[in-house]
């Protein structure tokens, strides 16, 4: 059985911010790890195992100036580590481009300033749709051409080999297409489906574009991925069913 693990690391180098986060979050009934680096982040994730990962994305560079990617840079580390533990950034950006960047690795966005119960609410929320999936006994295997996906284990393979590098929610976002083979599907029925969410935002069909083209970089190059992932105009997108 699947141990259950409580502990989140937050990465923040504003120490009275990060004491308002760890208050919250010990309320909640969590253990907390808090560093202030990029570089910390890193380690800790390498170190211990964690239910969840809160990244800032601004934070201190080693000369003590702000450094605008610091937690994004240290989240694309931790994921080349091979480590699929959900993280929600932190930004006070509420740029389109930024927050489309960090879905690459991360799996939400809380924006500064905000309101406690709207981190704690999303905390819960990426916890279920992690551990739902985590939890999954019965393994269903959902395969067109040389694509499967295993429910069990979370596991897309291209052929022999594993596709690496694909988000919690960009794996939920798989397993959805492929259980709707051929059947178009929108970005809002995507977005749903891969983050567990029913708040739809303004930007969701970027959001789902990005995801998108992040499982089809992944899955191989072009001339396969769009193979297996087609865009249907005016609608969304469908996986493609080959024999």
């Amino acid at each position: 059985m699947r141990e259950c693990i409580t502990r989140i690391l937050i990465a923040e180098d504003d120490h009275e911010l990060a004491m308002l986060v760890i208050i919250l979050l010990r309320q909640e009934g969590f253990e907390v790890v808090h560093v202030e680096t990029g570089h910390e982040a890193v380690e800790a994730a390498q170190e211990g195992e964690y239910a969840l990962i809160i990244m800032d994305m601004q934070m201190d560079d080693a000369f003590g100036n702000k450094d605008n990617r610091a937690g994004l840079r240290a989240s694309e580390k931790i994921r080349e580590l091979g480590i699929t533990t959900p993280i929600i950034f932190l930004t006070a950006f509420s740029d389109n481009v930024n927050e489309l960047d960090g879905l690459r690795v991360g799996d939400d966005f809380v924006a500064k300033p905000y309101e406690s119960r709207v981190l704690i609410a999303r905390v819960h929320a990426v916890l279920r749709r992690f551990n739902r999936a985590q939890n999954t006994k019965s393994d269903v295997v959902y395969k067109t051409g040389d694509l499967t996906f295993h429910t069990s284990k979370l596991l897309l393979k291209m052929g022999d080999k594993i596709v690496k590098g694909l988000t919690p929610t960009e794996k939920n976002i798989v397993s959805f297409m492929l259980q709707h083979m051929d059947y178009p599907l929108s970005s809002s029925d995507i977005y749903k489906a891969g983050t567990g969410e029913s708040f739809i935002p303004h930007n969701v069909k970027d959001i789902v574009s990005t995801h998108i083209n992040n499982i089809r970089t992944k899955i191989g190059p072009p001339s396969v991925s769009f193979k297996y992932i087609a865009t249907e105009r005016g609608v969304g997108y469908k996986a493609v069913y080959h024999e």
